[in-house]
């Protein structure tokens, strides 16, 4: 269910690693890549809120692990800017755009990384 949360506001959620699969591996022109998807949640006052989204590491280098797209994070999120001409809500554009900055600010790559080894 959509969860209604002023943009400003949902930056300071604090977001917790749910779970993190393996997906296929596939090639390149730019060399083979491991592919998988993650999953995060935090809880606001009172409603879950989640976040989900692709990654992808080269199979050269197993450290370094990145968003697969960026503006393809998925999540229950409705975000809205609260201004002078009222509550508007954000197109889809601009709210995979503060999603990835929320996202980029956390270190998932770790814990991703450290699940994904548990998991083995």
């Amino acid at each position: 269910m959509p969860v209604p949360m002023d943009w400003k506001q949902a930056a300071r959620l604090r977001f917790q690693h749910v779970a993190s699969m393996r997906g296929e591996a596939f090639t390149t022109p730019m060399g083979q890549f491991k592919s998988g998807t993650t999953t995060w949640a935090a809880m606001n006052s009172q409603d879950a809120v989640h976040l989900t989204w692709e990654w992808v590491v080269s199979s050269d280098d197993d450290l370094r692990m990145d968003l697969r797209d960026p503006l393809a994070v998925r999540s229950n999120l409705r975000l809205y800017d609260s201004g002078p001409n009222g509550t508007v809500y954000l197109d889809r554009l601009r709210a995979s755009i503060v999603m990835t900055r929320i996202l980029v600010s956390m270190d998932w790559q770790e814990s991703v990384l450290r699940a994904l080894s548990a998991n083995r």
